[in-house]
């Protein structure tokens, strides 16, 4: 079963859980889309994602109209999609408290890992190379700072801008915050403890409802590994 935030004729908002891919993959793994078909009884609209590992709101479609216009409005950035993320603090960045940090990069998925590379590194590339590249913005700010031992771990709070393949897991790599629990691009282990699951969730998604047009949100935060070292 999936928990079920919302739901009406034309969309249902779920909660993925971590470790359940959000459409059916390679591992065969028991899918998010899945599970809504179950619900419902027919075939979702699956209008974004969250990564396999990644705990969060998410809303689909139930009819190709309500899939149109939320597709138009995921494109024109007019979803809210905010995040929490524990981070290792690597000794080249120095983190403000409060501070909002703007990043931009270019992204390009080769095989199932995310490249990231600065604007003038993009900028440097031919036209045929860029085309490979899609722009990758967030922003974030450190709400929370601690010494674990002899590192500086954070609690940030990111808004997503725009949403690409592994977007905030590479970005934050990219500028020396490894995510705590990341496999592929952050830290599994800090000091004496291992984190096996990410500390990075999905706790806000806002749109605009694609019938009534009515503003809604939806919160969901968790409380687990990474994320307690700061409760």
């Amino acid at each position: 079963m999936i928990k079920v935030l919302f739901e009406d004729k034309d969309i249902i908002v779920v909660n993925k859980p971590s470790n359940m891919p959000s459409q059916r993959d390679f591992s065969r793994t028991f899918d998010m889309e899945s599970a809504v078909l179950e619900h419902v009884g027919t075939k979702p609209f699956v209008i974004h994602r969250l990564d396999r590992h990644v705990e969060g709101p998410v809303v689909l479609a139930k009819s190709k109209k309500a899939a149109k216009k939320l597709n138009e409005q995921l494109i024109e950035s007019g979803f809210i999609k905010r995040y929490k993320a524990v981070v290792l603090i690597e000794d080249t960045n120095k983190l403000v408290l409060n501070n909002k940090e703007y990043l931009i990069h270019y992204l390009s998925k080769e095989k199932s890992v995310a490249k990231v590379i600065t604007v003038d590194e993009y900028r440097k590339l031919n036209v045929e190379n860029q085309k490979r590249f899609k722009k990758a913005k967030l922003n974030y700010v450190c709400i929370k700072e601690m010494t674990y031992g002899t590192l500086k771990i954070a609690l940030l709070d990111i808004e997503l801008i725009t949403g690409r393949f592994h977007q905030i897991r590479s970005q934050m790599k990219a500028v020396g915050l490894k995510i705590l629990g990341d496999p592929k691009y952050g830290i599994k282990q800090l000091e004496n403890i291992s984190f096996e699951s990410i500390s990075l969730q999905c706790v806000l998604l806002g749109f605009i409802h694609p019938i009534t047009n009515k503003n809604i949100k939806f919160i969901s935060e968790h409380h687990r590994e990474g994320f307690k070292l700061f409760e």
